[in-house]
């Protein structure tokens, strides 16, 4: 008998843990992140409930790009540029014009989840996560947004307009985590509560909206970290800088919120010292790094843009601090915004993304840029254009 008790007590330990791990492991109905944010509503519950996909990490459900089928008959409206705005290796050029959709206001994803006016579903589906609007405001939610929580962060595809009082919209997504497929500390698996960052460089631009492929995307998550860590520690002098420590290394989210970048951030903010109420007239910027355009983005209605500025800015400094400083960079050629924009292009089939959004892929002959133009089909009105230089 008592050659039999030494076992059973042993199982029962063994037993015991791994009960313990599995109830640590799975999230708890309370775990929201957020005190007072009410547990999930049903459309949520019945999202959320789908069984983890074992297709998951592969980009079949994303649309290619088929052939070019036309030409790009979007022409940029009459702009000025404004001075060249530089510190270190960044520029940016304010770009100045008179939009069309003044008159038409939105409600950007970051301040919609702040006000709880939306809410992010996560749907098990790393491609595709969904959106309820509950607010009787038109929703623009820009292509790069990096939504945090759920399962695992996500990074949305296309710009997309979604109706106010929309209970459910679906939307193109990528993950820019790998490794977690879980609640993470106290944040909810069923929902996305923040939206304070975008992709911060244009190869992740590119990989996201332009090569459509979700090993490409966090390849490029993982050079961006290196290059943070290796310029952090040589050009700004940060000691020990490491960009991936928390407690999910492979989030780009968690690396945006670096202290230590937060501070040389910040520090990029005081020497611009872009004050976008001082420039009435800008819906738009382009920017360089060490002398080379980067991209250029600009919309059709002011507020929008002011709305979207911080972020957009951030996102430059960040891609600017993971670039190596060139000593001997060709100086800024403002002129080059104009080659740009005024080259000729042809379209891929657009995109309906949904009863109020309609997106285009175009290329320039050579092709070497690619071009987005995001629509507002209910107004017949284009909303956001942008130009990616696909190799320098």
């Amino acid at each position: 008998m008592k050659k039999l008790i030494f076992p059973l007590i042993a199982l029962a330990l063994v037993g015991g843990v791994i009960v313990a791990v599995f109830y640590y492991a799975e999230p708890q109905p309370n775990d929201t992140g957020y005190s007072d944010a009410p547990y999930h509503d049903a459309l949520g519950e019945a999202i959320a409930s789908q069984s983890h996909p074992h297709s998951m990490y592969h980009s079949e459900g994303r649309k290619k790009l088929g052939p070019l089928t036309g030409e790009d008959l979007f022409r940029m409206p009459a702009y000025t540029t404004g001075e060249v705005i530089s510190h270190a290796n960044l520029a940016i050029v304010l770009i100045n014009a008179r939009p069309d959709l003044n008159d038409k206001p939105y409600i950007t994803l970051s301040e919609a989840l702040v006000r709880k006016m939306a809410t992010v579903h996560e749907t098990s589906q790393v491609d595709e996560l969904n959106i309820t609007n509950l607010s009787d405001q038109y929703l623009f939610v820009h292509s790069g947004d990096i939504v945090k929580g759920g399962k695992q962060d996500r990074t949305i595809q296309y710009d997309v307009v979604i109706a106010p009082n929309d209970p459910s919209e679906a939307i193109a997504s990528y993950c820019v985590e790998s490794g977690r497929w879980t609640h993470r500390g106290n944040e909810s698996a069923s929902q996305f509560g923040w939206c304070s960052q975008m992709v911060s460089s244009r190869e992740l631009k590119i990989a996201a909206r332009y090569s459509r492929e979700q090993g490409e995307v966090w390849g490029q998550v993982s050079k961006q970290q290196q290059g943070l860590n290796m310029n952090m520690a040589s050009t700004y002098r940060v000691s020990n800088a490491d960009v991936t420590r928390n407690t999910s290394a492979s989030s780009l989210q968690l690396t945006l919120e670096n202290e230590d970048l937060d501070s040389l951030r910040n520090h990029f903010h005081e020497k611009l010292a872009i004050d976008l109420g001082l420039h009435p007239g800008a819906v738009g910027f382009a920017y360089f790094i060490n002398g080379e355009l980067y991209g250029v983005d600009v919309y059709n209605n002011r507020q929008l843009f002011a709305d979207l500025w911080y972020k957009l800015l951030e996102a430059c400094i960040v891609e600017a601090i993971s670039t190596p400083v060139k000593e001997n960079a060709a100086q800024t050629n403002v002129q080059a915004i104009g080659l740009l924009v005024n080259d000729h292009y042809r379209t891929y089939s657009p995109e309906r993304i949904n009863e109020v959004t309609l997106c285009t892929v175009s290329e320039n002959d050579n092709g070497r840029i690619a071009a987005f133009l995001t629509e507002d089909t209910k107004r017949n009105e284009w909303i956001h254009r942008c130009w990616l230089p696909l190799q320098p």
